[in-house]
């Protein structure tokens, strides 16, 4: 009877649960209570036990921002996380994961700020974010879901599940949405050829036990591949800005220009003492390297890379700020947490999807869904996401991802709304969005509201 109690004293749940099981999938996005949100290990008794005593009592609590939680603790590390914490990494819960969500100036306990203004760390964000605009950074994604998917049909049967053609060549990588059946888009991974045979797909912390249902399924159905959670096998860090160049002779002795602007090329190089691969993302305006090397190599790689000899000493860049620098870019990335049942084109994902191949599927000019990026005119304001977005008095969208875009000096977000696309431009140029905070509707404008700032980054292929 308790299994039954949330659908049987909410209609709400109900009508997902019956429309989960006619049509195949829920009416909106329900990512954040779907069981497969979960990690395997969660299962763990003691994991349990302890997190399920805190977890009562924060059901009634406010849901603060960044809120984390305080049981089971240190549970899943990266191989970096003694470095990380003696360069004063605060850490968030992210999935399981440890994951450095910023970077203190000097050693302080992690503190939770409960508050809805500008917090202690506002001045360290400051710093993370402009040092790769301004220079370089580094950041460690080890905790990002690696799958390797081998076999004769692996080509074939990825292809099935991606919206974008795959690599033709050898060491080459591209970023692509993952679809349903249905042509919609449940998340975004970026896939690398090895070889004809073997693929390397990396994804969201978040999407691990789903991605490997999906290939398992995917898997299950030719008999010529496999599919092999590699998660804890490798680590990745990310590499931001112009000095890319020089750290990356410095740590594999190669030409480090040859890699400035190419996008999806996927090498085979040294690292370090190790061997592995640099993922290029890169743009004209903001160079993105991921350097992926097997795990127990990482340290000293990690090492070498901070070490390099430069004037300005290569910043240390957390999860709050790389999102918002790639967000103030308009860069698609893996890690950007796209709203489910939405296609490519509501999603602003049409050059990265076969469109036309996918039957059903709106383009832009029908679809009645649309995510576009927006800063507040106000800088003074915050963005924490899901809040209203207003024409006059009528509720047209909402926010869902958000952050400070330091270079542009102002709250940038992206938009999520359920009318035509040519009309919310319209709205745009017209100055008539607002955005709910507090009591206050503060104006919206497009993210690059002045031409003169139109970045040279664009989406990342």
């Amino acid at each position: 009877m308790a299994q039954n109690l949330g659908a049987r004293q909410s209609g709400g749940v109900g009508e997902e649960m019956a429309n989960w099981i006619v049509e195949g999938r829920p009416s909106m996005d329900l990512s954040e209570v779907d069981v497969q949100r979960a990690m395997p290990f969660e299962s763990n008794l003691r994991y349990l036990s302890e997190r399920v005593s805190e977890g009562g009592g924060a059901l009634f609590d406010i849901f603060w921002p960044f809120y984390q939680p305080e049981t089971a603790r240190n549970v899943r590390r990266s191989p970096l996380h003694d470095r990380l914490r003696d360069a004063h990494a605060q850490f968030d819960f992210r999935s399981g994961w440890e994951d450095a969500g910023w970077f203190a100036n000097e050693e302080i306990k992690p503190i939770d700020f409960r508050s809805f203004s500008k917090e202690p760390w506002f001045d360290a964000l400051r710093e993370e974010h402009l040092s790769a605009w301004n220079g370089g950074g580094v950041s460690d994604l080890s905790n990002n879901a690696k799958f390797y998917v081998q076999g004769a049909g692996a080509a074939a049967a990825l292809q099935k599940l991606c919206a974008i053609d795959l690599p033709e060549t050898d060491e080459q990588g591209v970023f692509t949405p993952v679809l349903d059946d249905n042509g919609f888009v449940l998340f975004c991974v970026d896939v690398c050829r090895i070889n004809a045979t073997c693929f390397l797909i990396l994804a969201d912390p978040a999407q691990q036990t789903r991605l490997a249902s999906l290939l398992q399924s995917l898997c299950d159905e030719h008999d010529d591949c496999v599919s092999t959670d590699m998660t804890s096998a490798f680590a990745i860090m990310r590499l931001f800005g112009d000095d890319c160049s020089d750290i990356l002779s410095h740590t594999c002795g190669v030409n480090g220009a040859a890699f400035a602007y190419r996008h999806g090329d996927f090498r085979s190089v040294d690292l370090a003492y190790g061997r592995g691969w640099i993922y290029s993302r890169s743009a004209k305006g903001l160079p993105v390297h991921e350097l992926i090397v097997p795990s127990e190599f990482a340290v000293q790689l990690y090492d070498y890379v901070v070490s390099t000899d430069r004037k300005t000493p290569l910043k240390l860049i957390g999860s709050r700020a790389r999102n918002a620098i790639l967000l103030e870019a308009d860069i698609h990335h893996r890690e950007r947490p796209y709203h489910q049942y939405q296609t490519c084109a509501q999603l602003g994902l049409d050059e990265f999807c076969r469109i036309s191949d996918v039957d059903g599927v709106p383009t832009n000019e029908s679809s009645k869904q649309i995510s576009i990026p927006l800063r507040l005119a106000d800088s003074a304001q915050l963005l924490f996401g899901g809040e209203s977005i207003y024409d006059g008095d009528d509720i047209i969208g909402s926010v869902s991802e958000f952050g400070f875009g330091f270079k542009l000096n102002a709250p940038i977000c992206l938009g999520q709304f359920t009318t035509a696309p040519d009309e919310i431009r319209e709205l745009i140029s017209a100055g008539r969005l607002t955005v709910a905070i507090g009591d206050a509707k503060v104006p919206l404008q497009h993210l690059f509201a002045d031409s003169s700032e139109l970045p040279l980054v664009q989406a990342t292929s």
